[in-house]
């Protein structure tokens, strides 16, 4: 069940679905769970999750009800029974229990879910606990309810959930981590045997020390979009009057004496010729353009191609123009992963869209592949972006040096639901 690249599973994924639009999904929030118990999810997912419920159920009910809530976003009234149909939190692990066995009856199988005894994690119980404590902006009833877990169910499931409660919690009060903290809790998790997606879920509050007083923070060379999402930009509706060729539209967008620009635009489109074939830049130059490029005269390998002619020639006639340094050459390597989570988040984009944009992260840079995903955000006629997901983005952003401007490019996204 467990491999290197998994999300997060059993209880703690299912969390993750009870979002604040949660109804939408079902009328209460059993049929929630059906809806997200699709025919084709993995045996093993549903069994995770039913091993999870039977382990809570062991904890006094209003003890999972706190666990529930933290981990959630839902309010108090989840468990009133009105909307939800939910009364108790003893009463919800007994329907959570109850909906899985009903799935498993419809799919055939054998056995029950092997669980390795070090999953979990009984010897990393004070390490948990230590973990639990640490999380100062998680409220006391829930540092209980956690600790009560970690001693009655499993280390294993009391880590989960400490994660979810930690990235709810600390998006809605603005808490943060400090990179040694985060880093505890990345080996943790490996201890664990997490997939890589599992701790990074909170990721998006860590936060690096303020620099030493009188030193300058590293930055790019502009606090506006960069390099070939730069140059998608140029393709509005109206181009055709500022050039009569796309290649002489870049050449007319490149500021004098600004080599930078031709530089990031340069080594943008040479990671993408060198990374990615021709039906795959086609994708991402349509989803980064208003109305697209169209491929009728050419392919996606050649436009790219003369992208990187036009730079050369054009820093051909210029003079001392410095190599890229520092900031400017961040490739965003350590967050990888991050970005594909974005990336495959963004369900308004099409399957063929975010599959290009995941391969951009992988086979060029993942700095390229989210700046690429900012401009397919904003010319996506179905965008939406909630603040959580925002917040990301821009955390993304502050952490590959990006000016104030690369990711408030899409602020006009964000949902008002």
């Amino acid at each position: 069940m467990r491999s290197i690249g998994d999300p997060d599973f059993g209880v703690s994924w299912l969390m993750s679905m009870f979002h604040a639009d949660w109804t939408h999904n079902g009328r209460t929030a059993a049929e929630a769970v059906d809806y997200h118990f699709w025919d084709q999810l993995d045996r093993d997912n549903v069994l995770a999750v039913r091993r999870d419920a039977l382990l809570l159920s062991r904890l006094p009910s209003e003890t999972i009800e706190v666990l529930w809530l933290a981990g959630t976003a839902n309010g108090l009234s989840f468990f009133d029974g009105h909307r939800s149909g939910v009364t108790s939190g003893r009463q919800w692990m007994e329907t959570i229990t109850g909906r899985c066995d009903t799935w498993l009856s419809r799919h055939v199988g054998t056995g029950e879910l092997v669980v390795p005894a070090e999953w979990d994690g009984v010897e990393l119980a004070d390490a948990v606990l230590s973990e639990i404590e640490a999380a100062a902006f998680v409220p006391d009833d829930v540092t209980r309810a956690l600790t009560e877990c970690t001693r009655h169910c499993t280390p294993d499931l009391a880590f989960r959930l400490l994660q979810r409660a930690m990235g709810e919690i600390g998006t809605v009060s603005r808490a943060t981590l400090l990179p040694e903290h985060y880093a505890r809790l990345e080996a943790l998790g490996s201890a664990l045997h997490y997939g890589e997606f599992v701790v990074s879920e909170v990721r998006h509050l860590v936060v690096s020390p303020e620099p030493p007083e009188g030193s300058r923070p590293a930055r790019r060379f502009t606090e506006f979009d960069f390099g070939v999402p730069w140059v998608m930009a140029f393709f509005h509706q109206d181009w055709c009057y500022e050039a009569h060729t796309p290649a002489e539209l870049v050449a007319r967008h490149l500021p004098d004496g600004a080599g930078e620009y031709a530089l990031a635009v340069r080594r943008d489109a040479r990671a993408l010729l060198d990374g990615l074939p021709s039906r795959t830049l086609e994708v991402l130059w349509d989803a980064g353009t208003q109305y697209g490029m169209g491929w009728r005269q050419t392919t996606g390998a050649e436009w790219t191609r003369t992208v990187v002619d036009v730079c050369d020639t054009w820093l051909a006639t210029q003079t001392q123009v410095p190599p890229l340094t520092e900031a400017d050459t961040e490739d965003g390597l350590d967050h990888r992963d991050e970005v594909v989570a974005e990336i495959e988040a963004m369900k308004f984009l099409t399957a063929e869209v975010r599959r290009a944009l995941v391969d951009c992260a992988h086979h060029c840079t993942p700095d390229l592949a989210l700046r690429t995903l900012l401009r397919a955000i904003e010319y996506a006629p179905e965008a939406s972006l909630s603040e959580e997901q925002y917040r990301r983005l821009n955390g993304l952003g502050s952490a590959l040096h990006y000016g104030e401007f690369v990711v408030q490019n899409v602020e006009y996204r964000i949902s008002d639901d």
